[in-house]
């Protein structure tokens, strides 16, 4: 979700975070399965990521491609919009602040923010002749 938020990215499955040593998963095709499960029914809007299973040696990574989604934020169901969209800040995952959970909804309509309608402020001239 949080790729989706941002720039994209891919995540393996059966890899370390820190050693990046290849551990591999037990059972790829229920791993694949269950994963699929959680994106369907923990996000909304929907997500869509590419799922594969990669052998490696003697075991398998699954991998997850997540693209930049037009459709963000995307948001854990459970909490709602308010509370859980997370974004991508380096190598972690943040929670989003309002604003920023904004400036993502913006940046789904395909708005700047030096686009936005002001209404308190008047057109009237601040001088006069």
């Amino acid at each position: 979700m949080a790729f989706a938020n941002t720039a994209g990215g891919t995540l393996l499955l059966g890899v370390e975070d820190k050693t990046r040593h290849i551990r591999g998963v037990a059972d790829p095709l229920a791993v694949e399965e269950r994963l699929a499960s959680l994106v369907s029914d923990s996000i909304h809007p929907r997500l869509m990521p590419e799922l594969a299973i990669l052998p490696w040696r003697r075991t398998h990574v699954v991998a997850v491609q997540v693209y930049p989604s037009a459709g963000r934020p995307h948001y854990l169901k459970r909490a709602g919009l308010d509370a859980d969209v997370y974004v991508r800040v380096g190598s972690t995952n943040r929670r989003a602040n309002r604003e920023l959970t904004e400036e993502l909804r913006r940046f789904a309509r395909g708005e700047a923010y030096d686009e936005q309608v002001l209404p308190e402020f008047d057109l009237a001239p601040v001088w006069r002749n």
